[in-house]
């Protein structure tokens, strides 16, 4: 019972929200397509009917259906460190199963500190003062199993920016599905619709 009404929640949801739903990934929110995990990278990023690790969170929430105990990972790596030295990507990940829930929870912390910024007066040339851009973003997600061999899952996640001395918030809608094929073991179908939500305005 209680996997139908989640099912039928995270349909309402779709449907009452996509006409205005788009996605967050502008300019202003580039750092949600960095991917987190070496082992991602290696696979060429085909992860999504993978998702076997907490990193499902970021790739196919459907995916923590699938999973049991806790896990806990993350990944730290200096961006574009040819260009800058004070640039750096944070990526933390939880997921535990919960059996009054019948799935599997997930939470994660996305961070990308784009270092310390120099503002100079355009007319004038008069240094203005240092200021520290840097984008965050928190999920929350969920996924169970509605059968054996089928998983859904669903993410909601708050992000907020500073562009020197702006900030934005804005949030974003993560839908996705799992399916394993019984007659093959190992092959699997997955998809995700990640990142709808409205675009993130500074100000």
């Amino acid at each position: 019972m209680k996997k139908i009404i989640f099912l039928v929640i995270t349909v309402i949801i779709s449907f009452t929200t996509v006409s205005n739903l788009f996605a967050v990934n502008e300019a202003a929110a580039l750092f949600l397509l960095i991917s987190p995990g070496s082992r991602v990278a290696g696979m060429g990023e085909a992860f999504v009917a993978v998702a076997d690790d907490a990193s499902a969170v970021y790739w196919n929430p459907a995916g923590l259906a699938f999973q049991s105990g806790l896990e806990i990972t993350f990944t730290h790596a200096k961006w574009l460190p040819q260009l800058v030295t004070d640039m750096a990507y944070e990526f933390v990940a939880y997921k535990q199963y919960i059996e009054n829930i019948s799935g599997t929870i997930g939470a994660n912390v996305t961070f990308l500190n784009l270092g310390e910024v120099y503002q100079y007066n355009s007319d004038t040339g008069e240094f203005l003062g240092t200021f520290n851009s840097w984008d965050l973003a928190v999920s929350m997600s969920y996924g169970t199993k509605l059968s054996p061999n089928f998983g859904l899952g669903v993410t909601a996640r708050y992000i907020r920016g500073r562009v020197l001395s702006n900030d934005g918030t804005s949030y974003g809608v993560d839908l996705g599905v799992l399916y394993k094929i019984p007659k093959w073991k190992n092959l699997r179908f997955g998809a995700n619709l990640s990142n709808m939500g409205p675009k993130i305005t500074y100000g």
